[in-house]
Formats: structure tokens, C-alpha cells, sequence
């Protein structure tokens, strides 16, 4: 059978069998074969099974396993003695998934506990209620599973009803004092004052070690200041010091004032200094300049400076193509 048959089987007493690709199998009990199946791949697909072995088949086998029902039974005691003898017989087969040897005491308290009459009571009105099994009530309201309907915490339950009343007398002692927790006084001690004025100076003095003091270098007056407040001029001196042109000092609480940052000389990039530079001429005369510019203004003559220019850049571009140019063979010394 596939999953989706087996769970569509009646519910009875039954032993069952799961059997792999791989030829390993599972025996195990249920008095709900739909519910036990579904228990089986949930708990195997959430990582949660207490059978390691079973989940990792579970997980690779992909609804490929087979499930079989191996015989039927009229009473769940039956069903208990029946899987107990079967385990037995294959309990030394290295395929054979199960880990116990069943669980007689275990199976016949579920059993006892899922069929067992179950009183309801509100604890209020006093009315009480009985069903017949734990899961009927949640069936008739639309739930799924055993036990107390989910958001019943103010309703009683019990095995009889004693126990329903003792719940039910349990519930309004609960409510009962979540009623009258707001309204009860504080005891409050001398010690416990103590404690909360030095656990309140504690927390000033920690508030104020994190603290930082400002001064105004204008004025001279001082503030405290969280670090957060700080602008960002502010924010810089304490960082990287005060500098010629800074408004204010910054130090921690019980710190150094920040120290005194002189301004940096301003260095000039050297790329465009001017480059002496010496040529040969093609007659054989020879001879040296302080620069390029000086080069055009004696060799050509110039004296508008966007004639020189242009000259200028003219004359670097034929020095940087062939190193000549009108003649000379120049070269940057």
C-alpha cells in the first residue's frame, strides 16, 4: 500500500509493516493507522525521529516505501502480544529497523489513556460535561489530536470528576490571584531602598564615566555631552586633535584634553616644475635651457604668451615623437 491508502484504512487495533527499496523494514502498533503513518513522516522530514535509522530511509526513499498491514485485531492487548512475538522473531535480521523489543506497558497505557472517559467542567457556571474518549471533543469542535482542545485553559478536565472539580477549583485560585497581583502592596525593606540607591548612583556614575567633556575655546566654558551629541567638528577634534582653526577641545570624563595638532605645510607636487633641457643642432651648434618655455622664446623668438603655448605644447609633442624638432635634437637633462 502507498501512504495516501494506508491512511485511509479503518481505525482499529492493527499491526503494520514499512518496507524500503533497500529491503529494510519497520513492525510497529497502532490503534489509529492514519494518525501513527502521518506521525511517522512528520517527525522522519523534520529530523525529528526517535529512530535514526527509520528517518534516514524515510528521508531517501521519498515516498517510495511500501506500507502493509500484516493483521487486524479486535483489542488493543491482542495487537501488544502480537507485535512482541513478531519483533522477536526478527530481531537479529540486520534489515530489521526496529530498535525495542515493543512496548507492552507503554502500548496498553495509551491505549487505557485515548479511550478513557475524559469530564469536562466550567469552573464558573459549575457545569460539567463528559465524553467518551480524549479526542471526541476536539473532533467536534475541528481539531486533531488527543488531550484538552486547544485554547480550553479556563475550562476543567479530568479522568472523573473529582479530578475535574480539583481542576476547576485550581483555575480560579489562578485567576483569582492574576486579579488581585496589581492591587496587592510592595513589601519594600530598608535593605531593599539601600540596594536601589546604589544601583541607581552605580548607573549615574557609569552614565557619566562614558561621558564626554566639551570646551569652548572662545569662552572657556565646559559641558558634558553624550558621544552620540557631538557635532561633527566636535566629533573630529576628539579623534584626530585640535587643529589651528577648531572652535572647541574634546576629552573623555576624567581624560586628557585632546593635544594641539599644528597645521601641515602645504608641499606642491613636483610634476610640473620646469625641466632644463639641452639640444644639438643638426650644423653642430650645441647649447642648454632652463626649460622648454625658454627654448621657444630663444629659438623662435615669441613674446605673446599664447603664441608661446602653443609653441610650447607643439614643440613637447615632436620632443616626446622623435626628439626632434626645427632643426635640434633635444633631450630633457
Amino acid at each position: 500500500m502507498t501512504f495516501d491508502e494506508i491512511i485511509n484504512t479503518t481505525i482499529e487495533p492493527v499491526v503494520y509493516s514499512i518496507d524500503f527499496p533497500n529491503r529494510m523494514f519497520y513492525v510497529g502498533r497502532t490503534i489509529d493507522i492514519k494518525r501513527r503513518a502521518t506521525k511517522h513522516r512528520q517527525e522522519a522530514f523534520s529530523e525529528k525521529h526517535a529512530n535514526l535509522a527509520l528517518q534516514r530511509c524515510f528521508r531517501k526513499y521519498h515516498n517510495q516505501e511500501t506500507w502493509g498491514i500484516i493483521k487486524r485485531f479486535d483489542s488493543a492487548e491482542e495487537a501488544v502480544q502480537f507485535e512482541h512475538s513478531y519483533i522477536e522473531e526478527f530481531w537479529d535480521d540486520p534489515l530489521f529497523l526496529n530498535q525495542k523489543r515493543g512496548d507492552t506497558i507503554d502500548a496498553l497505557y495509551n491505549e487505557r489513556k485515548h479511550t478513557k472517559r475524559v469530564w469536562y467542567m466550567n469552573p464558573y457556571s459549575g457545569g460539567m460535561w463528559m465524553s467518551n474518549t480524549c479526542s471526541e471533543m476536539r473532533k467536534i469542535i475541528g481539531q486533531k489530536g488527543y488531550g484538552k482542545p486547544v485554547g480550553w485553559t479556563h475550562i476543567a478536565v479530568g479522568h472523573s470528576p473529582s479530578e475535574c472539580e480539583a481542576d476547576a477549583k485550581k483555575i480560579l485560585a489562578d485567576d483569582f490571584r492574576k486579579i488581585i497581583k496589581p492591587f496587592e502592596p510592595k513589601k519594600v525593606t530598608l535593605a531593599t531602598i539601600k540596594w536601589q540607591a546604589i544601583k541607581k548612583e552605580d548607573a549615574r556614575k557609569n552614565r557619566i564615566r562614558k561621558s564626554v567633556v566639551v570646551k569652548e575655546l572662545s569662552t572657556g566654558r565646559c559641558w558634558l555631552s553624550r558621544k552620540s551629541d557631538l557635532t561633527s567638528s566636535q566629533r573630529n577634534v576628539f579623534h584626530n586633535g585640535v587643529r589651528p582653526w577648531s572652535e572647541f577641545n574634546v576629552r573623555l570624563y576624567g581624560g586628557d584634553w585632546a593635544e594641539f595638532v599644528p597645521q601641515k605645510e602645504q608641499e606642491f607636487a613636483t610634476h610640473n616644475k620646469p625641466r632644463p633641457i639641452r639640444g644639438i643642432h643638426k650644423d653642430g651648434k650645441w647649447d642648454t635651457w632652463e626649460s622648454l618655455g625658454s627654448f621657444v622664446r630663444d629659438i623662435f623668438g615669441l613674446t605673446d604668451g599664447k603664441k608661446i603655448h602653443k609653441k610650447r605644447k607643439q614643440t613637447h609633442h615632436n620632443l616626446k615623437m622623435s626628439y626632434r624638432t626645427n632643426g635640434w635634437l633635444l633631450d630633457y637633462i
